[in-house]
């Protein structure tokens, strides 16, 4: 299939995220293995996922299929770690997930120490069967400030002197930052010249782009770091069809605003007889070639199938053509350096 040397399989979805019952273990491996035969070399799993649920079927799903290790991009995040419960505990985003016990009934608490970032990162390595991470990212940042205090300035001596110590032991290859939030990502930046490696960000969209391009592709271009985009739906919204618009946008209800947008996008859409605004979504990222990977979810292999078929499935120019023309409230809807599909 066209592009899908840049698709990535996000493991949120089969960590149980967004599921209206858990995954099983030959889900999880029925949709490792479909993905595998479409191309897709690269795994993007997180502690988080299911409380370590989805790590542990990445791991034995391409341990079981008997591919050699260095075919595949395998990485994961940290900042939380795994725990049990006190009485009357609840995982924090319990209604979001649906896994199995004994996953269900733990919880993740946040841990940004040295010692604790090293514990998370030789714990993920079990569950995942690997002897190396190709990459571990700071996960949710901006959150961990938020929620729990932490200090961007304790990191140096915490989480990234603990990454920095895996990368010269050989068990890391890269250091990186997972965040849906592009403010905490430019933060880090500034503070930590010449730390990461990569950064996975899901501001770059249809509805969503200007600071990426105006800040944050420069930046990454100048020091040399590779972009990663996360979720080109952005959690749902750019996922609507041409009759219902999914009102999710990064995990929260989207504003008034950027409902607005949608419905033109929509409109756009059904002008040109689309039926969803997905292949749309999917291409608009595909066309900035500073993403190297384009990270999709995914919870079966018809699902995997659609996503990648996305990257090719046929828009008409006309579409992109009065998208470049569109205006909202006077303003261009598509920021003017934003590439669009030839």
């Amino acid at each position: 299939m066209k592009g899908v040397e840049r698709a990535a399989l996000g493991w949120a979805n089969l960590g149980g995220y967004a599921c209206a019952k858990p995954p099983t273990r030959s889900d999880q491996k029925a949709v490792f293995d479909r993905a595998h035969q479409l191309g897709v070399r690269m795994h993007d799993a997180a502690i988080d996922y299911g409380r370590g649920f989805a790590e542990e079927g990445l791991g034995l799903a391409w341990t079981a299929a008997k591919i050699p290790r260095n075919q595949l991009r395998i990485q994961s995040k940290v900042l939380r770690r795994i725990a049990t419960p006190a009485p009357g505990q609840r995982y924090r985003e319990a209604g979001l997930w649906s896994c199995p016990e004994p996953y269900a009934s733990r919880i993740t608490t946040w841990d940004w120490s040295y010692s604790g970032v090293m514990e998370q990162a030789e714990e993920s390595r079990e569950r995942l069967r690997i002897d190396y991470h190709d990459g571990l990212s700071l996960h949710d940042a901006a959150e961990a400030v938020e929620q729990a205090g932490m200090r961007l300035a304790d990191l140096d001596s915490g989480a990234l002197a603990a990454l920095r110590d895996l990368k010269q032991q050989g068990l890391l290859g890269e250091i990186g930052v997972g965040s849906k939030e592009i403010h905490i990502v430019l933060e880090l930046l500034r503070l930590y010249p010449g730390v990461f490696d990569y950064l996975m960000i899901m501001n770059y969209n249809l509805l969503d782009h200007h600071r990426c391009i105006e800040e944050l592709i420069p930046r990454c271009q100048d020091s040399g770091i590779r972009l990663f985009l996360a979720g080109p739906y952005a959690s749902g919204i750019l996922a609507s069809s041409t009759g219902e618009i999914n009102r999710l946008l990064y995990y929260q209800q989207a504003s008034p605003e950027v409902l607005h947008k949608t419905e033109l996008l929509v409109q756009l859409a059904r002008e040109h007889g689309m039926t969803s605004l997905r292949p749309a979504a999917v291409q608009f990222v595909a066309a900035n070639r500073a993403f190297s990977r384009i990270v999709f979810g995914g919870r079966t292999p018809g699902e995997i199938e659609e996503n990648i078929g996305n990257l090719s499935y046929p828009v008409p120019s006309q579409f992109w053509q009065r998208l470049r023309e569109a205006k909202l409230d006077g303003k261009p809807l598509i920021h003017p350096a934003a590439p669009l599909p030839e």
